[in-house]
């Protein structure tokens, strides 16, 4: 249910994020790095993606993205570098795939930032629509049980007041027992 949607769609963010990244790479394959503009980047990268191009010394060459809002401001070690892993600044979390670049022309780094902001507003949309699906449910699951408990239980009340009247009354009056059912 819940979870297999939650699973394909982190898996589905990581492919993408993974797809941009080899799409850089091969960038760096095809040109060098004089032939490649930010634009060339940019046609490279997704919505909500940001790309910093780092020589093997660690500077940082080129950043560009396709959104104004990404500002990924944190140091690599490049010397132990993550491929993949999770980054969380100013409240959000970034999927940062750091890839080492070796070409004939060119010896660097590609770090591609990847927004995690629709993931996790989908986290919290798919966790408010289940809690409120498991609220109405136990409100109808009571409602029912109620209706359901008070015909099982309507015979007894019936017998109990009965010999509540008859612990009253004695055996004097007639006792008169209503039924749905009719004796033919």
């Amino acid at each position: 249910g819940v979870q297999s949607v939650l699973f394909r769609s982190r898996s589905s963010e990581i492919d993408e994020a993974e797809r941009s990244s080899n799409d850089i790479a091969n960038l760096f394959h095809s040109k060098s790095l004089s032939d490649i503009s930010a634009l060339d980047l940019n046609a490279s990268l997704e919505n909500f993606q940001e790309i910093l191009i780092y020589d093997d010394k660690g500077r940082k060459l080129i950043q560009t993205s396709n959104d104004n809002t990404l500002a990924y401001d944190n140091k690599i070690d490049f010397k132990h570098p993550e491929r993949i892993h999770i980054h969380r600044s100013h409240g959000i979390n970034y999927l940062v795939i750091t890839e080492p670049i070796r070409s004939k022309e060119f010896s660097g780094y590609s770090v591609l930032v990847h927004s995690l902001q629709n993931y996790d507003n989908l986290v919290k949309s798919l966790y408010i629509v289940a809690l409120a699906f498991g609220l109405i449910a136990t409100i109808i699951t009571a409602g029912v049980s109620y209706i359901f408990s008070s015909q099982i239980t309507k015979p007894i009340v019936t017998m109990s007041n009965k010999m509540n009247q008859i612990r009253r009354d004695g055996f004097q009056n007639k006792l008169e027992l209503t039924t749905n059912y009719e004796e033919t």
